[in-house]
């Protein structure tokens, strides 16, 4: 396999012209959760994750230790999601 498989130059022109999304754009779930007010919840679905042993638990610790926003991340009876509580 040779490198020039994988790699095309482009003019600035042909660029512009390939639909692009910036890098580093924030899962939908976790800006629901950033959103939240204190006392208001969100019910979250299995479906919402793709990825394997990633919860919505991840989202709320990496938002609290960088805010002062505080949450309850439990699991629904039926395994079906989760439920997120802003506390404070």
């Amino acid at each position: 396999m040779q490198a020039k498989e994988y790699i095309k130059k482009m003019t600035a022109e042909e660029a512009r012209q390939v639909k692009q999304r910036p890098i580093g754009k924030k899962h939908f779930v976790r800006v629901a959760i950033e959103q939240l007010e204190v006392g208001e919840a969100l019910q979250i679905s299995r479906e919402a994750f793709t990825w394997k042993k990633h919860t919505p638990k991840l989202f709320s610790n990496a938002i609290s230790k960088k805010t002062k926003k505080r949450f309850e991340v439990s699991n629904l009876a039926d395994k079906s999601g989760w439920m997120v509580i802003r506390e404070e």
